[in-house]
């Protein structure tokens, strides 16, 4: 019976555990597509400086 008991506070720990993986990887390509975004917006206005002092 201890070792059923640990066995399923084992189990129930590696679901939490793996979906706060999920979690973590949905907020890092959420993250990521931001970056991208503010990245390119950078370009353009990197740009139109550049075009404004030429």
């Amino acid at each position: 019976e201890k070792y059923e008991a640990e066995l399923r506070d084992l189990e129930r720990s590696e679901r939490t555990a793996l979906q706060k993986q999920q979690e973590i990887r949905e907020k890092h390509s959420e993250v990521e597509a931001e970056l991208l975004r503010l990245q390119s917006i950078l370009r353009q206005r990197e740009q139109e400086i550049s075009d404004l002092t030429q």
